[in-house]
């Protein structure tokens, strides 16, 4: 996954989050996040 702009670092958009609460804000989004089965490689 990639985004843009970075997130969390005390921009004006920002909502400044504690570590703690910006780790389960990406739990949260990892866990929504596809994964098509042809990007995904099996050794």
């Amino acid at each position: 996954m990639v985004t843009s702009p970075l997130y969390n670092v005390g921009k004006e958009y920002d909502e400044n989050l504690s570590l703690d609460e910006y780790r389960e804000l990406l739990k949260s989004v990892f866990k929504k996040t596809f994964i098509h089965p042809s990007v995904v490689e099996i050794a």
